[in-house]
């Protein structure tokens, strides 16, 4: 294909998009968008716990698990986990949401822990 031809095909492609925006543009501001496509808003509120190192520890005591096992299922080294428990680091929010999470349904959790490390499933 000659330069000349991939330019134009480019400059086609450019003024398609532009064209789009430009569309896009004009419905915005004629509130089009809102009576001819289905607009959700969804907002939530989800605080996360900062875990203390006497905290973490409990949880795992809870779950009746060690640090390796705990560090496993949370994707952590067991290294990580023992320096929240000495409260040398605290734990990231990512975890501390995986936290809260088991902490609201220990029983659940401790069963997914005792399939997953006792037998019935592997990990990755």
């Amino acid at each position: 294909m000659s330069r000349n031809m991939n330019n134009q095909k480019t400059r086609s492609i450019a003024n398609e998009i532009v064209q789009s925006l430009n569309e896009f543009s004009q419905a915005l501001k004629s509130d089009t968008v809102r009576t001819q496509m289905t607009c959700r808003e969804i907002k939530v509120k989800i605080t996360t716990k900062r875990y203390t190192a006497k905290e973490v520890k409990a949880l795992r005591h809870a779950l009746g698990c060690s640090q390796s096992i705990l560090a496993e299922f949370l994707g952590v080294s067991t290294k990580t986990v023992r320096t929240w428990e000495q409260g040398t680091n605290a734990p990231n929010s990512i975890a501390c949401r995986f936290m809260d999470e088991i902490r609201d349904d220990i029983a659940y959790w401790k069963e997914r822990i005792s399939r997953v490390f006792l037998g019935n499933e592997t990990i990755g």
